[in-house]
């Protein structure tokens, strides 16, 4: 009786293993982008003392932001942000800032969930030049100085390949001999998602 009762069982067990079809695939492991590209629209304001204010118009500036996510985990990405920004008025002549940042972002939340907050610490150089209108101090020129990006922003998952980011905000602070610079920028825009990485 307890042998037929083994042999019973045995078989019950075993026949979800035989059920299967021979050459059937196991599921696949989930897994996440390997990249991601944001672009996005930026608004940027003047915060405190600015070495060069009177070289630029009053207002906001605003610029095409672009960066680059290389995924390392769910968690934590390496950042690439290269911008540049031009700016002009009646009153001043005519400037371009570059600036490459790079550094960790990292993001928080349950995994697959579909509101992704992170944070984020970047670190670069600036570069300004500036053309002054005949008649305005100082002469034309341009600059160089270390740059530190604090910040951090919200997106919203739509599926494997596609995401909008509803708000990032950062201080840019650039640090140098001959320039000290801070500014507050928001942005939103689009983050395309390309490749697979397991999890």
């Amino acid at each position: 009786m307890r042998r037929n009762l083994a042999t019973l069982v045995l078989w019950t067990c075993a026949i979800p293993v035989f059920a299967q079809p021979v050459g059937s695939p196991t599921p696949a492991a989930p897994q996440g982008p390997k990249a991601e590209v944001y672009v996005g629209y930026q608004e940027q304001w003047d915060l405190g003392q600015v070495s060069d204010r009177d070289l630029r118009p009053p207002g906001p500036r605003n610029r095409l932001h672009v960066s680059i996510d290389w995924d390392l985990s769910d968690r934590l990405a390496l950042a690439f942000d290269p911008s540049f920004a031009i700016y002009s008025g009646d009153r001043v002549g005519s400037g371009l800032q570059l600036s490459i940042l790079g550094g960790p972002r990292y993001r928080f939340g349950a995994r697959g969930a579909r509101l992704s907050p992170f944070a984020q610490v970047l670190v670069g150089v600036a570069h300004g030049m500036v053309t002054v209108r005949p008649g305005l101090q100082p002469v034309p020129g341009s600059r160089t100085a270390f740059q530190i990006s604090p910040g951090g922003g919200l997106d919203v998952v739509l599926n494997d390949r596609l995401a909008v980011r509803i708000i990032q905000v950062e201080q840019r602070m650039v640090f140098g001999a001959s320039a000290r610079d801070a500014s507050l920028a928001v942005s939103a825009g689009v983050v395309m998602r390309f490749g697979t990485r397991p999890r």
